[in-house]
């Protein structure tokens, strides 16, 4: 057993960068598949399960979880890690504190290969976990990062992510009133919200800029407006499941790559100085498996973690 205070020391940023990077640099065995379905009786969660494997991998994941936006945390369930061959169930790690670092790790990964070389300043909409992890990611990646603005609905959560990130990276932060003030110059702009109304038209971002978009993963769930989409080269984590959801903007003929093409170099990603790029994360299920073998593999090492016998 793996709880949230394991999974972070265990699973570290220097080794899930790299452990994301293969994941997605290797061809998968088959196409990802997601599924999804609401609680039954009004209640605000929605339930999603995912089943992963990964070449090289002697394990297969499980990942069930539901999603209340108003909780902290949002993500509440279990990453299931069983033997590929024996079906043994070899570990239960924390859903939320996985998808929180696999997501923002990602996220870094796709700005870092995205955005100019002369990126300094970042906007970060949206104050929360994944954002987090996304600044302390990026800042590994990008070395000449220098100066944030934040901006949440919440102005305190802003104020906390602005005094969280001053104090661990030496960055200067700002908090922005607004999600266009604070993307107003930057380079690269995380937005990682529940937004279902746009937050970023193509007026709010300047030429040159990257985007990563976090909020589309659900239908009905858009941060950033058609135009701006319509305006920008698109790279999503996986085009299939991405247009399944039938988000405007993000039609199959508007995508441009997908971030392994981008990874293993088969795609150039960005082509020019004043191209806006956006990266479009839905999140697959085998970035849960690279990061919950990471986990478990050294909690094996160090003997970390709460041993518990399911087959007793």
């Amino acid at each position: 057993m793996l709880g949230r205070s394991d999974v972070e020391r265990l699973c570290t940023l220097d080794d899930l960068i790299p452990a994301l990077a293969a994941a997605f640099h290797t061809p998968l065995p088959f196409p990802a598949r997601r599924a999804h379905a609401p609680l039954p009786g009004g209640h605000p969660g929605r339930s999603p399960s995912a089943a992963a494997i990964l070449p090289g991998i002697p394990a297969y994941t499980m990942n069930v979880n539901a999603k209340y936006p108003g909780s902290v945390p949002a993500i509440r369930g279990v990453v299931c890690l069983h033997d590929l061959d024996s079906g043994d169930l070899l570990a239960l790690l924390d859903s939320g504190t996985v998808t929180a670092l696999r997501t923002g790790a990602t996220a870094a990964l796709a700005t870092h290969l995205l955005a100019r070389p002369d990126l300094t300043t970042l906007a970060v909409i949206g104050a929360g976990a994944q954002a987090r992890i996304f600044v302390r990611a990026l800042s590994r990646l990008r070395s000449d990062l220098a100066r944030v603005r934040v901006y949440d609905a919440a102005p305190a959560a802003a104020e906390r992510f602005a005094a969280e990130v001053r104090s661990t990276l030496g960055l200067r932060v700002q908090v922005a009133d607004s999600a266009s003030s604070a993307a107003r110059d930057a380079l690269a702009i995380l937005c990682g919200t529940w937004s279902r109304t746009p937050l970023l038209g193509a007026g709010d971002v300047v030429p040159g800029a990257h985007v990563t978009t976090l909020g589309a993963d659900e239908r009905g769930r858009a941060e950033l407006h058609s135009d701006l989409l319509a305006a920008s080269r698109i790279v999503a984590d996986c085009r299939g499941l991405l247009c399944s959801l039938g988000i405007p903007g993000l039609e199959r003929e508007r995508i441009a790559a997908e971030l392994a093409d981008v990874v293993s170099g088969r795609h150039p990603g960005r082509t020019g100085p004043e191209e806006r790029t956006v990266f479009a994360s839905i999140g697959l299920p085998m970035q849960d498996l690279a990061a919950a073998w990471l986990a478990f593999t050294r909690a094996e090492r160090e003997g970390a973690g709460t041993l518990v016998r399911f087959d007793l």
